[in-house]
């Protein structure tokens, strides 16, 4: 009974202390920028990146766009994810095609922006510089972030994603 004691508080001691360093050690707001070159033409590359519609059709990771709302530069609209995780949107500049900023937040767990700037570098080569910045709200978004998310991730993903679908539409007649 006394081994299982000290076991009990051996491991209630440890869980403090990692919930105590998280907290202390892992930062509320996390940010990446990262450069990737895109095959295409700045016009087909930002036409893919800025058609929030057409995302179930190409991201494997989103089943759906709801509340898809406003004009072009002024949009709103709410992603969910196959994990049923719902993400809004919300575009703040639109500079067609070179810069694209959104708000997004999902609530309970995070705001956050994404920035993206294009530049034609060669003739179907565009460079797309892309920032990508999550704030948790709380202790269990912190952990639940640190473990799950990582910004540079996510613009990769998104790339990798949008690559494909900049080069399905250019081979369509």
């Amino acid at each position: 009974m006394k081994v299982f004691a000290t076991l009990l508080i051996g491991v209630l001691v440890f869980a403090v202390a990692a919930v105590v360093a998280i907290q202390v050690l892992v930062p509320n707001t996390r940010t990446s920028t990262h450069s990737i070159t895109l095959n295409g033409t700045l016009e087909d590359v930002w036409a893919v990146y800025t058609d929030p519609a057409s995302l179930p059709d190409w991201r494997a990771s989103v089943t759906s766009i709801e509340n898809l709302s406003g004009t072009p530069g002024q949009r709103k609209w709410t992603e969910v994810s196959r994990h049923n995780v719902q993400i809004d949107f919300q575009e703040k500049v639109f500079e067609a095609p070179s810069r694209y900023e959104l708000a997004t937040a999902s609530e309970g767990y995070f705001a956050g922006s994404y920035v993206a700037a294009f530049e034609q570098i060669e003739q179907a080569l565009v460079r797309g510089t892309f920032t990508e910045t999550i704030s948790t709200s709380g202790l269990r978004a912190k952990i639940l972030a640190w473990l799950f998310v990582n910004p540079k991730t996510l613009i990769e993903d998104f790339a990798r994603d949008a690559q494909a679908e900049i080069t399905r539409r250019a081979q369509q007649p």
